[in-house]
């Protein structure tokens, strides 16, 4: 499961730095991808080796926002089992049916917390829906 493709679309270069950090150093994947722009997304992912594992989205970025990729991946007939996760810090209790109805298999708040963030992706990748709304990777 290392080996299977991460992407991670961010616009703050420090989350982006962070979360590849803690996927690639810790917890060991050998295919990470971050981007800090939306732009081109369907190009870039369909440019990878195989198909992710898992995409991780900020909701507030440009030029498309997070649930605006989310719809464009999910038109794909190829991205409609892929994991894609909300990351994001704009993310209240009331928000999860939001993003729940857009498609997302589950949502993370930011700041992560570099304990509970490996854990919560394990959990999401074992096909669990997590909605982490206040940081401490509780369901």
């Amino acid at each position: 499961m290392k080996k299977v493709p991460v992407v991670y679309l961010e616009d703050d270069q420090n989350s982006l730095e962070i979360v590849h950090f803690i996927l690639s150093v810790i917890m060991g994947f050998e295919n990470v991808h971050v981007w800090d722009s939306s732009a081109n997304v369907l190009e870039k992912v369909r440019k990878l080796p195989q198909l992710p594992g898992l995409i991780l989205l900020d909701i507030h970025m440009d030029p498309l926002d997070g649930f605006a990729v989310m719809k464009l991946l999910r038109q794909q007939q190829e991205f409609k089992e892929v994991r894609i996760v909300a990351l994001t810090a704009s993310f209240m209790k009331e928000e999860v049916s939001t993003l729940k109805s857009a498609g997302f298999d589950g949502g993370i708040a930011k700041p992560i917390d570099r304990d509970t963030f490996p854990t919560i992706v394990e959990r999401i990748l074992n096909g669990e829906e997590v909605w982490d709304v206040a940081g401490t990777g509780s369901p």
